[in-house]
């Protein structure tokens, strides 16, 4: 078994560690007051970034990437759809819009803390709304193509993108937007139904199990439910061990390809960080030991020696180069564990050879805007 080399200044010890869908459960009525803004973004780091975008290159090229999206702009018009058809390794147009507007909806709304415009507040309250008004279904035409389970990892990965924005909308400035109780009523059961499908992908023991847990931990945090985050949280728990091994290899990296094992990494760092910012760092240190980082950074430095010379099971450099970092981990990474005495030195080389964090259909980016900002 290789080892990778970590430094660690300070040690930790912790104690815990298309068919239609089946009936989901409605929100827990006796329902527990998370802290808020919680998800990818507390209160203080979006305060911080509404106050400075230059406070070094790679945050203002940051956030003039935001800022010059397209999708961005107050002018933007969301394609609100009834059903949502997916498909297999790629991006249909209903998809493409579904998605496309979620992360409108959070541009949106990040622009508007950082302007304090009320056009770019208004159209993420406007996007929110038309789409819990309207959608009702996820679907896929079953071929040799696409999986009947398709819509469960879909709505996994947009699930997460739905809400942030809604987190920012709703409780930012202790509910600022003034967005409406009866538009929050609606989004809710919107949420609920695609939580019905991405449930179901929660056994699965690759990418897929990752993406959901972390959409039930996010989906927990925004709705106040204590049932719905727990299960994501302990589903991380079980899953982290199956999908990264001790030695730090990510299951897929080997059996696949180098984009699907960071989607699991992706999903890992983005629940860690919801989990954090609930006080709660058993994901951050999961499997840490007297002798051994915890798992998750494992992984990543072993993701990242794949980018940078190839491990064994997999060579990810593209022409001699550094190989492509998938969206939404890095840099949370990188903060989150520095912060805790954990240094990733092949992670860092990575993220500084890759630049600004950019977005996918997979995972929420741009986490250079505010994740190179002092929390």
């Amino acid at each position: 078994m290789r080892r990778l080399h970590f430094t660690i200044s300070v040690a930790v010890s912790i104690s815990c560690f298309s068919a239609a869908p089946a009936p989901f459960d409605a929100p827990a009525a006796a329902q527990e007051i998370f802290p808020h803004p919680g998800l990818l973004q507390t209160q203080r780091q979006l305060q911080r970034f509404s106050e400075r975008s230059t406070i070094s290159d790679i945050v203002a090229d940051t956030y003039k990437l935001m800022e010059d999206d397209p999708r961005s702009s107050g002018d933007y018009q969301p394609q609100p759809l009834a059903v949502v058809d997916v498909v297999s390794s790629g991006a249909g147009p209903a998809e493409k819009a579904f998605k496309d507007d979620a992360i409108a909806a959070y541009l949106n709304a990040m622009l508007w803390v950082k302007t304090d415009d009320p056009v770019h507040r208004d159209k993420a309250m406007e996007i929110l709304d038309v789409w819990a008004s309207t959608f009702k279904t996820v679907t896929t035409d079953v071929d040799a193509r696409n999986s009947p389970r398709q819509p469960q990892l879909e709505a996994a990965w947009a699930l997460p993108m739905w809400v942030n924005a809604a987190e920012i909308i709703r409780y930012y400035d202790n509910g600022g937007a003034g967005w409406q109780p009866e538009s929050i009523d609606r989004f809710d059961l919107f949420i609920d139904r695609l939580f019905a499908f991405s449930s179901q992908a929660m056994d699965r023991k690759n990418n897929w199990g990752a993406s959901a847990a972390m959409a039930a931990v996010a989906v927990g945090v925004y709705q106040n439910d204590r049932r719905r985050y727990k299960a994501g949280l302990n589903s991380i728990k079980k899953l982290m061990p199956a999908v990264i091994s001790e030695d730090g290899e990510i299951n897929e990296l080997r059996t696949r390809d180098c984009s699907h094992p960071q989607y699991s990494l992706a999903a890992f760092v983005q629940a860690a960080t919801i989990a954090g910012n609930q006080g709660d760092q058993s994901l951050w240190l999961f499997g840490q030991t007297a002798d051994a980082p915890p798992l998750l950074a494992r992984g990543l430095e072993y993701m990242a020696e794949a980018l940078i010379e190839g491990s064994p099971v997999r060579d990810c450099q593209r022409r001699g180069h550094i190989g492509k970092l998938g969206a939404g981990y890095g840099d949370i990474a990188l903060q989150e564990y520095q912060e805790r005495g954990i240094f990733l030195p092949k992670l860092r080389k990575v993220v500084q050879f890759t630049g600004v964090d950019r977005p996918s259909y997979q995972f929420l980016g741009w986490s250079s805007a505010t994740y190179m900002l002092a929390n």
